[in-house]
């Protein structure tokens, strides 16, 4: 049997066939080894990547505590702020503390001498005095106490400054009263 030429005779057929397959393997090869080399090089890079995330959540853990602090001292802030905004209230109802220094040279009976006043937290004063007399030790506590500015004056302490002298030194406590008095 005779074979029949189908191309037309202008049209060359290729010298050499078995080289376009040698040349087309080459290439797929190639493009092979290429993508192969790019996939191992990417799985190196995400192999690091995970051992660098491994390490940081790590680290990470090791600073949990922070946020347990963090949550601590957000309750302390609400806690300090609570109570500043209670003893805000608390000297904004009060008299003023210059309004009572005021007052007190008008409440000394005659022969008695304010040495010193103290005033705790709690609204507690406390008075230090000197008088020329028992008498005059008592009618301070009793001035006080008549006084509209504090309740439950008491006379702690009184006890003679010199055996010569006739000077006694007496301590007194007594509470602020609220605004405006009994």
């Amino acid at each position: 049997m005779k074979g029949v030429d189908l191309l037309p005779e202008e049209v060359a057929k290729p010298k050499h066939p078995g080289l376009f397959r040698v040349t087309a393997l080459i290439i797929v090869s190639l493009f092979v080894f290429g993508l192969s080399f790019l996939y191992t090089v990417k799985t190196v890079e995400l192999k690091r990547a995970q051992e660098a995330l491994s390490i940081l959540e790590s680290d990470f853990a090791g600073y949990a505590w922070i946020e347990e602090e963090l949550i601590e001292t957000r309750k302390l802030k609400k806690d300090i702020e609570s109570k500043l905004e209670l003893a805000r209230a608390e000297t904004e109802t009060g008299l003023p503390i210059d309004e009572i220094l005021k007052e007190l040279p008008e409440l000394m009976p005659e022969g008695v001498r304010l040495a010193r006043v103290s005033m705790a937290n709690d609204g507690e004063i406390r008075f230090h005095a000197e008088a020329t007399g028992l008498s005059q030790a008592a009618g301070l506590v009793v001035s006080l106490d008549k006084s509209s500015l504090f309740d439950d004056v008491k006379l702690l302490k009184v006890t003679k400054a010199n055996e010569a002298d006739e000077i006694f030194k007496l301590e007194a406590t007594g509470k602020l009263s609220p605004i405006g008095g009994d």
